[in-house]
């Protein structure tokens, strides 16, 4: 369990996490006894959301993951003929190595991955921004990318968007709706009435692409 102090906090909240784990948001000065009181009296519904989150599908695991909404295997292949790197083929993402003895398990693997991931997800997300605010006629500040547990995008106050470049998992129609979400809060920095009119007006569709976030975890068990 997680505890984190709110120094000007009233309230208690509690969420489950993508792995399970239980993360906790208390006032400051509350103590443990009461935490874990609170906890206990809630364990029904932690159980609960436990089950739920635990039975999403992963949007990678070591044998698989999903690109642009698409499913593929994970392949290591030593094939001194073709080009090191990532490629597709049907439903393979195929890693041509150097070192022959590179496994889908080697950090050697992980690193590369990891990169073309983040890559990948530059090439797609940063015209695609420019794109859309260019269409709904905003100025935008730094586009910066990162991988965050909980979020998938964030604007600041200077319109600088924060994005997450795990995003390359889901469709490309998803990805819109999350950088569309990002560049409404350019106009409305908050989560009113107004702000999800406008996101309506953007992604009319975007009640229905929220279920594609819903449907995933992204950690790696």
């Amino acid at each position: 369990m997680k505890i984190i102090y709110k120094p000007w906090g009233r309230s208690i909240s509690m969420r489950v996490l993508d792995d399970g784990s239980l993360q906790v948001t208390v006032p400051k000065g509350m103590n443990q006894t009461q935490i874990e009181r609170f906890v206990s009296d809630q364990s029904f519904w932690i159980e609960k959301q436990r089950v739920k989150q635990l039975g999403r599908e992963q949007l990678e695991t070591t044998e698989s993951i999903y690109l642009f909404g698409k499913k593929y295997t994970k392949v290591v292949l030593y094939d001194e003929k073709n080009p090191i790197g990532f490629g597709i083929h049907a439903d393979k993402l195929i890693y041509n190595v150097i070192n022959p003895e590179t496994s889908l398990t080697s950090p050697e693997y992980t690193k590369a991955l990891e990169r073309f991931l983040k890559n990948t997800a530059q090439a797609f997300i940063l015209p695609k921004t420019s794109q859309l605010a260019d269409t709904y006629k905003l100025t935008l500040g730094r586009i910066t990318f990162r991988q965050q547990k909980t979020r998938w995008g964030s604007c600041s106050s200077q319109g600088n968007l924060n994005l997450n470049w795990r995003l390359v998992h889901f469709s490309p129609k998803a990805i819109e709706y999350i950088i569309a979400h990002e560049l409404a809060h350019l106009t409305h920095h908050n989560h009113s009435r107004e702000f999800w009119r406008l996101v309506a007006e953007y992604i009319p569709e975007y009640k229905k692409l929220q279920k594609d976030f819903a449907r995933f975890r992204v950690h790696i068990t």
